[in-house]
């Protein structure tokens, strides 16, 4: 099953994260945590998940080489009719760390 996992990146994914695109397909969003993730970033977005809401943060992530960066983004439900089929995360990248 690809529930909760990733299915497509954007074009430039590989230079934001340093991750080849297949590395993360059919992976989950934590490949890209580390000990600097905020769990209290990450329980919100799991809350707005889990209740169909759209969620919008901030957290600290991890290019391959375990570098971190700041990253924005918003995550929001794709639906067809009620049904969510699917959800899209939009991110953006703050270089000041």
């Amino acid at each position: 099953s690809l529930e909760g996992k990733v299915i497509y990146v954007y074009k430039g994914f590989e230079t934001r994260a340093c991750h080849v695109p297949l590395e993360v397909i059919e992976q989950t969003p934590r490949i890209l945590q580390g000990v600097g993730a905020d769990q209290k970033v990450i329980s919100r977005l799991t809350d707005a998940v889990k209740s169909d809401s759209n969620f919008e943060g901030k957290a600290i992530n991890y290019k391959k080489d375990s570098t971190p960066f700041i990253m924005y983004w918003r995550v929001l439900p794709i639906k067809i009719g009620e049904a969510i089929e699917a959800w899209v995360a939009i991110q953006r990248e703050d270089s000041s760390i």
